[in-house]
């Protein structure tokens, strides 16, 4: 499998800002991305998170600053250029059609080929790499709409890795996997950013953050609030603060677990 990225060496955001409407959802938000990074985003419900991977990906627009990819501003890209830099993993996804999973993950690669042409046996060959790095290639063949959440997200895990951007935005990626996929998952994040790939997701898990990330950022109320180390962003007294617990749950829960 090619594992040769497009160029980008940054990812940046500069004062970005979104609204639903004149309800804002998150302002002022400035980080940046590098290469080979493992960046996990964590806070409480509805404080943005996936508004913000939205907006990041110009599938929700912003209403003020600017997002850069390898110095390129987002709204100089075409969709197919955006394609080729940035590929997203969201945490919930519905097909009307029952395309066979095999089907699901070419639909990544085709590029600038029309979709109804036949694929090639270099893309089919590629996109069953792709399925086997997930673990998954039996399904190959199984309709979309008949495997379970779970099975559904590895199949959009396996795209995204097909699709062979620079970064990846995966949505709660373990949203839906049982114990032992969540633990192959973590394992193969890491392994992406191992090849060089970048990686942002979010997460309401702080020991997955722990697990496989290079850095965490949290954030609460449409604001970012910490950005750096996994081990000094997430101690326990800053994740009660941000999830508002309060000592005796916190730990009570800490016992049980």
């Amino acid at each position: 499998m090619n594992n040769k990225l497009a160029p980008m060496t940054e990812f940046k955001v500069s004062n970005l800002c979104a609204a639903y409407g004149r309800k804002h959802v998150f302002s002022g938000i400035n980080f940046r991305l590098q290469k080979g990074e493992v960046v996990a985003l964590l806070g409480p419900n509805g404080c943005g998170k996936t508004t913000l991977l939205r907006t990041l990906l110009a599938l929700h627009p912003k209403t003020e600053g600017e997002i850069w990819f390898a110095g390129k501003s987002i709204d100089d890209l075409s969709v197919k250029q955006r394609a080729r830099m940035v590929s997203y993993v969201p945490q919930y996804h519905k097909m009307a059609f029952a395309y066979p999973v095999l089907e699901m993950v070419l639909m990544a690669i085709y590029g600038d080929k029309a979709p109804w042409l036949h694929a090639s046996q270099d893309e089919i060959a590629h996109a069953m790499s792709a399925l086997e790095w997930m673990g998954i290639a039996e399904l190959a063949h199984r309709p979309y709409t008949e495997l379970s959440g779970g099975q559904r997200q590895m199949v959009l895990i396996a795209r995204a890795y097909a699709q062979n951007t620079p970064l990846i935005m995966m949505d709660e990626p373990t949203n839906g996997l049982d114990y032992g996929n969540q633990i192959k998952l973590l394992q193969k994040i890491n392994a992406l950013m191992e090849t060089g790939k970048t990686v942002l997701m979010t997460t309401h898990h702080p020991e997955h953050a722990l697990q496989c990330s290079s850095r965490a950022i949290t954030m609460k109320d449409g604001h970012l609030l910490s950005d750096g180390c996994p081990l000094d962003v997430l101690k326990d007294e800053k994740i009660r603060s941000l999830y508002e617990l309060s000592h005796d749950d916190f730990y009570a829960y800490r016992k049980q677990a």
